[in-house]
């Protein structure tokens, strides 16, 4: 423990370059994303069965990838959620009878996203997920790569968006339930 009075810079600047060691250790392109237990997991039925958790888990793990200029390190994140697209529309059309794409809260490395009917539906996984291709988009600012790849998944999530939503008593657009 640092004793108070001192100077902790240099235990921030070891913390945050820890931070950046996991991701670059656990996220390389052409893998998996990170996920809860990263490439350390040593059970053989690991705690949440080491899948992927669309409501924080995934996503704070990639957090930093934009700002800490290791944007290779989200590759397989963005390549894992282009890859639930498929089923996605599945599970939109067939759960909610609506267009576009719907993510619920948990997947495995097949991208066979599963609906737990207690709390695996929740809407907002996908939109909150496709903040990873904007932060991209944003620290890169390559059209190319918001035309091809970003844009289509933003497509697909305002899709699901137009079919869900209802106007309530006052006109506005909500969930339902909300």
């Amino acid at each position: 423990a640092l004793r108070q009075g001192r100077d902790a810079s240099g235990m921030l600047e070891l913390y945050f370059n820890f931070g950046r060691y996991l991701l670059i250790s656990c996220s390389r392109p052409g893998g998996l994303p990170a996920h809860l237990q990263g490439v350390w997991n040593e059970h053989l039925r690991p705690p949440w069965d080491s899948d992927f958790h669309h409501d924080i888990n995934l996503q704070m793990n990639y957090w930093p990838a934009e700002v800490c200029h290791l944007g290779e390190c989200a590759d397989p994140l963005l390549d894992y959620l282009a890859g639930l697209v498929p089923q996605g529309r599945i599970n939109a059309r067939r759960l909610f009878g609506c267009g576009g794409v719907f993510i619920g809260m948990v997947s495995d490395p097949w991208g066979r996203g599963w609906i737990d009917p207690d709390w695996g539906i929740w809407t907002g996984a996908a939109p909150w997920l496709a903040q990873h291709f904007w932060w991209r988009y944003e620290w890169t600012l390559d059209r190319t790569f918001l035309r091809d790849r970003a844009y289509p998944f933003f497509k697909e999530v305002a899709a699901f968006f137009r079919d869900f939503l209802v106007r309530d008593p006052q006109g506005r657009l909500v969930t339902v339930p909300s």
